[in-house]
């Protein structure tokens, strides 16, 4: 999804300036959501990164040589994070406080896309959409398991952001956004909201990876990549999600609360997610925080509804909630 959104950025012109915060309730994550995460293992070791120009130089036969400078900025939010939900906070203002923590960070495109082998990385130096979300969720599910480890949080991320929750090469990140969720899903981390609605359209089939296969330096050169990109889209254009239409989300916001993953279904062809973001409720009023292209994360001014709207590039949306898993 993150060189996805790279690729496309001249096709896709997603605006936004900065605006304020809020939360709502909901029910609590409960430890059995804590015991299936926690099964999750031998991952391969966090790169953390300073400058999107080391990429480069990466060493990936021992990624742990790389200091891991934003270290100590990570397990600092977690010290905080867990106070502010020990203090009787619910989820979805803890999910919001995450967001708020990144709140500034410039907007990078093609963070992951280091020419080498596939490695694990966190950074804060720079952030995409789908980034801002997976590390507001990672930090979230770390609290929840009363830790403030920066290993435990790299572990969450890698759950969330490859099909096993271990860096198994290039193919087994979640390159496609509906992938993402779909695989959460089943992981019993996500539960996508009105999945079961017929009245809903289904995603429009996805292959535009393969079908720019030149815009992708790791399909272009690897026919093995190729193929295996190939057979993940044939997967999940037989497991289409359904989306909200734009002309329904009025219908649909009184179910949806702060912390909710927000994914806007893309207009392009072959493509099915053009950006994500958090909800954020304040009342009757639905807005989001995002990593917006034009700088960087903000709380976006519009509602969901205006922005939504204002956007040729976007028909509707889908959207998802941490869910509480039965083991």
């Amino acid at each position: 999804m993150h060189k996805i959104l790279l690729a496309i950025l001249t096709l896709l012109v997603i605006t936004t300036p900065p605006g304020s915060q809020t939360f709502t309730t909901s029910t609590r994550i409960e430890s059995n959501f804590v015991a299936n995460i926690n099964q999750i293992n031998n991952f391969i070791h966090p790169v953390h990164i300073t400058n999107a120009n080391k990429l480069n130089s990466l060493s990936i036969h021992n990624p742990s040589t790389i200091p891991p400078s934003d270290q100590a900025t990570f397990e600092q939010w977690l010290r905080e994070g867990q106070a502010y939900h020990k203090s009787g906070k619910t989820v979805p203002q803890l999910i919001e406080f995450y967001a708020q923590k990144q709140l500034g960070i410039p907007y990078v495109g093609g963070l992951l896309e280091i020419p080498k082998l596939e490695t694990l990385i966190l950074t804060l130096e720079g952030s995409d959409c789908v980034l801002f979300v997976e590390y507001s969720l990672a930090l979230t599910l770390t609290t929840l398991q009363n830790s403030t480890s920066y290993s435990d949080l790299s572990r969450n991320v890698a759950l969330l952001r490859y099909q096993n929750g271990q860096v198994e090469g290039y193919a087994s990140r979640l390159h496609y956004f509906s992938d993402w969720l779909k695989t959460n899903q089943e992981k019993g981390i996500l539960d996508i909201l009105h999945k079961n609605n017929s009245s809903l359209p289904l995603l429009d089939p996805v292959n535009f990876m393969t079908k720019n296969r030149s815009s992708y330096r790791q399909l272009s050169e690897s026919d093995s990549l190729f193929q295996l990109m190939q057979e993940r889209e044939a997967f999940l254009r037989s497991n289409q999600i359904r989306f909200i239409p734009e002309h329904r989300i009025p219908d649909f916001e009184s179910s949806l609360q702060t912390g909710d993953i927000l994914s806007f279904v893309s207009t392009v062809n072959g493509l099915d997610i053009a950006h994500t973001a958090l909800i954020v409720r304040e009342g009757n009023r639905v807005g989001f925080y995002h990593a917006s292209t034009t700088g960087k994360v903000i709380k976006e001014p519009k509602t969901l509804y205006e922005y939504t709207t204002d956007r040729r590039n976007v028909e509707g949306i889908i959207v998802a909630r941490l869910a509480n898993p039965v083991n």
